[in-house]
């Protein structure tokens, strides 16, 4: 029935697509449609770009974590995969249709040079129908996959517990002192998996599977409607950035080695990138900045000397690391430090340089700040 119905997939992806296509073209003399297609498109598939490469384990990897706790049935739902397909029933074509469709992208994917996590999202859907199949199988009694798959995914998944459990408590002190209770929320898989392989072992599967997905549910809820939220409120840059509109309604804004690109989303304008003359050799040789892309494209980019960034208005600003401050050593006497905050889930502290309000149009001398008397 469905190899005899006509495929109009095509057509209507084109009716609704299209449109704004040729609109967005036209309204950017086709720089748009050359900037998407050819570089973000053709280029991330050619090379690696913002320095975000992998292996061949980097896609089966990401699903791992992106799908847990799902995820550890990754074997079982496998096994079963393939014995419903060699079966030849009616549910055989969808379970064709889910593994053809996270194939796809997998393996496209995993042939583009450029890898990010977020790339395979649109096969998620199919994973959960391959995984759901499996539970359901497996709840009512009439998985064909070997029962020890199972219970190796529950053993699995109260031993993901405990290592997150490890790994929050110790990653909270150090990133977000006082929430280390966050490594509680590793109990939840580890009581999951504990309630689910008793049912298991009592023969009991249907409550194994419930159990099982009640614990992921309160796992997911746990994890992104508190735990989320509670980590946010360790992120500065808000108040941190709130300094220079107390100071300017309309801030030029530069930074110096360091740059995420969530900060022109804050500001909402773009930053100007610069380099300071003390650090002249590393501005020459490609500095490592502090969040910014691995890749070159930002180094071929004309930068500005920062001293004569900050002399050109009193609305300059930039943005640093107290580490860039510390080699750089003495700030010249037109500028200074007006804040200073945290650098979010980093070892590093950020910086403010602002003109001082008195001497901010007075001139600057070219030498490094190391050399001024």
């Amino acid at each position: 029935m469905l190899a005899d119905a006509p495929d109009h997939g095509g057509a209507g992806v084109s009716a609704v697509a299209l449109p704004w296509y040729v609109a967005v073209g036209l309204r950017t003399d086709g720089e748009w449609l050359k900037s998407f297609l050819l570089e973000h498109n053709l280029g991330r598939a050619a090379r690696p770009m913002e320095g975000h490469s992998g292996s061949l384990l980097f896609y089966p990897l990401a699903l791992l974590i992106g799908f847990f706790p799902w995820s550890v049935f990754a074997a079982p739902t496998l096994s079963e995969s393939i014995h419903r397909i060699r079966l030849r029933d009616n549910r055989t074509q969808g379970f064709v249709l889910s593994a053809c469709w996270i194939g796809v992208y997998l393996g496209i994917f995993t042939i583009a040079k450029t890898k990010l996590p977020s790339y395979i999202t649109p096969c998620y859907p199919a994973v959960a129908l391959l995984v759901s199949s499996f539970v359901v199988a497996w709840g009512r009694g009439t998985a064909l996959s070997a029962a020890f798959w199972a219970r190796a995914a529950l053993v699995s998944l109260g031993l993901v517990g405990l290592g997150m459990s490890i790994a929050l408590s110790w990653a909270a002190s150090v990133y977000v002192p006082g929430e280390e209770w966050l490594g509680l929320i590793g109990c939840i898989p580890m009581l999951t998996a504990i309630a689910a392989y008793g049912f298991d072992r009592a023969h009991d599967p249907r409550r194994a599977a419930i159990a099982f997905a009640a614990g992921a549910m309160l796992f997911a809820t746990t994890l992104f409607a508190v735990a989320a939220a509670r980590v946010d409120r360790h992120r500065h840059f808000d108040t941190f950035l709130a300094t220079v509109f107390q100071r300017s309604d309309n801030p030029h804004i530069g930074t110096l080695d360091v740059l995420e690109p969530s900060w022109i989303f804050y500001a909402r304008r773009p930053m100007d990138q610069l380099f300071a003359p003390e650090l002249r050799a590393d501005a020459d040789h490609g500095t490592k900045m502090l969040g910014a892309p691995r890749t070159a494209d930002w180094q071929f980019k004309p930068l500005l000397n920062v001293w004569h960034f900050l002399q050109d208005g009193s609305d300059r600003f930039v943005i640093t690391t107290a580490e860039r401050l510390r080699r750089i050593g003495p700030l010249p006497p037109h500028v200074e430090v007006i804040a200073r905050a945290p650098c979010f889930l980093r070892d590093e502290e950020l910086v403010i340089l602002a003109p001082r309000p008195t001497m901010a149009q007075k001139p600057v001398s070219t030498e490094p700040c190391g050399t001024r008397h």
